[in-house]
């Protein structure tokens, strides 16, 4: 099954559809236990990322505070950051590929920031990129997907 990397044309940012996905189901969690049980994680696990600050599983989750980067953001899927690993992973020395390079950027998004992000330049630029990869045995796809990124963006 090809990975599937998703676009918008009103953002330059890519995303991996599974992960996407796995964010806007934790978004819906409204306890600890919940969002544990949502990411697939043990409690004890769960209690060694965040901390001895850990609350119980019971306890309510503030979905609002993880996003802006408070308890729980490490537990909570992170499409983009996990789009660019996969995509360096999947085109491996085609990373740098003048065609990749032409119209793929790897990096930040704004500056100070330390999201990771992979970016492209246009649709047109995607569509080669997909076909050097497609050509040289990754199985990889780009769709457009303006319904997946204004849910995200609604978060």
């Amino acid at each position: 099954m090809a990975t599937e990397f998703v676009y918008s044309l009103t953002r330059s940012d890519l995303v991996l559809r599974r992960e996407a996905e796995a964010l806007l189901i934790a978004l819906r969690c409204r306890t600890w236990g919940a969002l544990a049980q949502c990411v697939g994680l043990p409690w004890e696990e769960v209690r060694q990322r965040v901390g001895d600050d850990a609350p119980a599983p019971d306890a309510a989750f503030d979905v609002c505070d993880a996003l802006m980067g408070g308890p729980g953001t490490e537990l909570m899927p992170d499409p983009f950051r996990a789009a660019l690993h996969e995509f360096k992973s999947t085109a491996g020395d085609l990373s740098w590929h003048p065609v990749v390079l032409r119209h793929i950027e790897y990096g930040t998004g704004v500056a100070g920031s330390t999201a990771q992000i992979l970016s492209f330049d246009d649709e047109r630029g995607l569509k080669q990129v997909e076909r050097v990869l497609r050509a040289n045995q990754r199985d990889v796809v780009f769709v457009r997907d303006e319904k997946l990124f204004a849910r995200l963006e609604g978060c």
